[in-house]
């Protein structure tokens, strides 16, 4: 093997030669590293110490370093303990290594462990070490110096950057404070967010909620027109129901989509109990087609009785209808006409109470003063026109339900969650996903059987 003479060569970097080319210090080391692991900060307070080697630290100071697996966090404090024997100096991104031992000078890549391993081979190199006259030069430039650029035969129009130099106080403050957050929000072992770069997740836990479908707990506030009244008897309804449970039993499709909407789920999910319902994401949007479908089934199911109003005018009641609604024939309706016979209704049951009370008309008429004119001339009677007045009095003022608002509220509405690894720690989580035999994340080959039987190997 030959031995090169240039004052340049190409090298493996590993934290071990680094160390190793840090222990042959006499006299001075001046390193830059985005961040430092324990056993680098102790070599250096050992060579100051007992070397007497003068030290000058660079590092950054952005907590980002430490959770990207640039170093640790107890380098870091280790580092925030002696920023006077080291002569700690902090920087703003620093992402390329310089180590100057001596007369030399080595410059290297250093790896981000959050998401990527040292390799045990390294067949390209990851950096390069100098002799004197670099060191030299880069020596020169870190303590403020500044060069203009010149490289023999190569005419380059770079930007220089000279390193900035920091009083210790606010070093000081800037080291604190990264320690601080560092300390709030502690950094994730960078073997454990590695392990997260290999997984894909198969499931997601969903919740579902219907909105608009249960219409049987629809009332309306009869206060602003007991109000109205100047004695209000103490048994008087507060509230009017929309519609009653016969009514609701009527309406045979939301029973149909209730059903219809749980047989969906059950057919796709599996249930989480406190923690929802688990979905496979290949069927995420199957499910979200089919309810959709349902939705659209119920809103024109419930929307029928304004397009049979249309096509088909009300027709006089016969003898023979009355006689088989006698018979007991059920009398299916759509949303429209339980509507309109609950209106119906509630505007009997107002009635009798506005005529006893006339004191009440000057409010009652107040949106209708047209009509209130014509009953006091006579033009129409009194119970027509009170019974008028309070038709609009319940549509606009006790803002009865319409039916297109109604259906146009109903809607299903889906919310995803990623399982965690928190989650995957849980016994009863584990349970569940034993019990219905489910693979979770699919991992890469060589990771998936150390990882399934570190996820259960606690509940087994």
């Amino acid at each position: 093997m030959g031995y090169s003479n240039a004052s340049v060569s190409f090298v493996k970097v590993t934290k071990q030669s680094l160390i190793s080319f840090l222990e042959k210090a006499s006299e001075r080391i001046v390193i830059a590293k985005a961040g430092y692991f324990i056993d680098e900060v102790k070599t250096l307070l050992y060579l100051v110490e007992q070397k007497k080697v003068r030290c000058d630290v660079y590092v950054d100071i952005d907590e980002k370093t430490i959770r990207y697996g640039f170093g640790d966090q107890a380098a870091f404090q280790l580092l925030n303990e002696n920023l006077d024997k080291l002569n700690v100096q902090s920087a703003n991104y620093i992402r390329m290594a310089i180590v100057i031992v001596d007369d030399a000078v080595m410059v290297y890549s250093p790896v981000a462990l959050s998401w990527e391993e040292v390799p045990e081979q390294i067949d390209f190199p990851n950096g390069f070490i100098g002799g004197p006259s670099l060191a030299a030069s880069l020596l020169r430039q870190i303590d403020g110096e500044v060069f203009d650029l010149n490289i023999e035969g190569i005419n380059l129009s770079v930007q220089t950057c000279p390193v900035i130099q920091k009083e210790a106080d606010e070093i000081e403050r800037e080291i604190s404070s990264t320690i601080s957050k560092l300390k709030e929000n502690p950094p994730v072992d960078p073997a454990t967010l590695r392990k997260t770069m290999v997984y894909r997740n198969k499931y997601k836990l969903l919740k579902m909620s219907c909105h608009g479908v249960k219409i049987k707990n629809k009332s309306i506030s009869l206060r602003p027109f007991n109000r109205m009244l100047s004695v209000t008897n103490h048994r008087l309804k507060s509230s009017w129901n929309v519609l009653t449970k016969e009514d609701v039993e009527n309406l045979a499709a939301i029973n149909e989509f209730a059903a219809l909407i749980d047989a969906s789920k059950k057919k796709y999910t599996f249930d989480a109990n406190r923690f929802g319902s688990l979905i496979e994401l290949k069927n995420i949007k199957t499910l979200e087609d089919c309810i959709a479908q349902q939705v659209e089934k119920l809103t024109q199911q419930l929307s029928g009785g304004e397009q049979v109003e249309k096509d088909h005018p009300k027709k006089q009641i016969t003898s023979e209808t009355d006689d088989n609604k006698k018979s007991g024939e059920a009398d299916n309706k759509d949303l429209y006409g339980l509507l309109k016979e609950s209106r119906s209704a509630l505007v009997e049951h107002l009635l009798p109470q506005a005529l006893k009370e006339k004191g009440c008309y000057s409010q009652l008429f107040k949106n209708d003063r047209s009509l209130y004119r014509r009953l006091q001339k006579g033009e129409v009677s009194e119970k027509d026109a009170v019974k008028q007045a309070i038709e609009t009095f319940v549509d606009y003022k006790l803002n009865f339900p319409k039916a297109q608002e109604m259906i146009d509220h109903i809607h299903v509405e889906f919310d995803y969650f990623d399982i965690s690894d928190e989650l995957l720690a849980k016994k009863e989580f584990i349970e569940i996903v034993k019990k219905f035999e489910l693979q979770i994340r699919d991992y890469q080959e060589g990771y998936e059987k150390g990882k399934q039987l570190e996820l259960f190997k606690n509940y087994e």
